[in-house]
């Protein structure tokens, strides 16, 4: 009968998790799955941002060199496959882009067609909705000859 009563405080020893136990570790378990997913939304939400403003400044970097090679502004705007506006604050998926010429003459060098380019593209909203917007300046130089 001893062998019998130690088996019987063995399995009363050994009981299961009580229902308040049950109830946080779910809890928990949610708590991760809930932070798991804001964690995937906000990487998402950065990759958008950050192919944006890769885009962008790869369309200004485009419109550089054509301008070296000689174009003009209009012909650039109508080569390059981004939509341009002329808004200061372009819709979503379009760019206003603008080059401020100017010409310079260097002694011994000679005549230089400077402009600046300027462009301005959305990369999101804040908190409160409100539509965010970069700028980016870059100056470019091309020789004249004529």
């Amino acid at each position: 009968m001893n062998a019998l009563s130690q088996l019987r405080s063995l399995i009363k020893s050994q009981g299961g998790y009580s229902l308040v136990e049950v109830m946080i570790a779910g809890f928990l378990l949610v708590i991760a799955i809930s932070a798991a997913a804001i964690l995937a939304r906000t990487i998402a939400v950065n990759e958008e941002a950050n192919t944006a403003v890769t885009r962008a400044l790869n369309t200004q970097e485009q419109a550089a060199r054509l301008y070296s090679l000689g174009l003009s502004p209009t012909q650039i705007t109508n080569i390059l496959p981004e939509v341009f506006t002329t808004d200061a604050a372009p819709a979503e998926q379009t760019m206003n882009l603008t080059f401020a010429l100017t010409n310079t003459n260097i002694a011994n060098v000679g005549n230089l067609e400077t402009a600046v380019s300027t462009l301005v593209f959305p990369v999101g909203q804040d908190a409160e909705g409100t539509a965010l917007f970069r700028t980016n300046v870059i100056n470019i130089v091309r020789p004249s000859i004529r």
